[in-house]
């Protein structure tokens, strides 16, 4: 929330607006839209980052047994996919864990770009009605803030 009305005061170039004329003023309202629009881009596009860093940047813990542990949450796999690996019997087991491993990170990467692109088609779409509003309404600051003139 802190995001969105942040976006929002920066959209609006008032750093105390506040969404209180969001259900009257059809222009605020976009405004608002295109807040909650950027606000969702910024997240998404750290999301994916922080997974393709996150890849590079894991570390793998070693047991007193020599066992390795991977502590990345890309790394998990699906419990059917490990019993598929185990019921396939064969002599290179590590290989099959590290392709299952590969397969689950790049579905993973796939899946936060699909939705970082939707967020960019969304904060087009808000900029795009808001600057159609924009355009529509009175320029004069005034009529626009409901502010008398003296």
């Amino acid at each position: 929330m802190n995001d969105v009305l942040s976006f929002y005061r920066l959209i609006l170039r008032n750093p105390s607006a506040m969404p209180v004329s969001y259900a009257t003023d059809e222009t605020n309202r976009f405004a608002w839209r295109l807040a909650e629009c950027e606000a969702q881009v910024d997240r998404a596009t750290a999301a994916e980052r922080a997974h393709f860093f996150g890849r590079f940047a894991h570390t793998v813990v070693r047991t007193t047994a020599g066992d390795a542990d991977a502590t990345s949450s890309g790394d998990l796999l699906q419990t059917e996919e490990l019993q598929q690996i185990i019921a396939a019997d064969s002599p290179d087991m590590a290989q099959l864990v590290h392709l299952a491993r590969e397969n689950a990170f790049w579905r993973e990467a796939h899946r936060l770009q699909r939705y970082r692109r939707e967020a960019e088609t969304a904060r087009r779409r808000a900029l795009r009605d808001y600057l159609r509003a924009a355009e529509a309404e009175p320029c004069d600051p005034c009529t626009r803030f409901g502010l008398a003139r003296a």
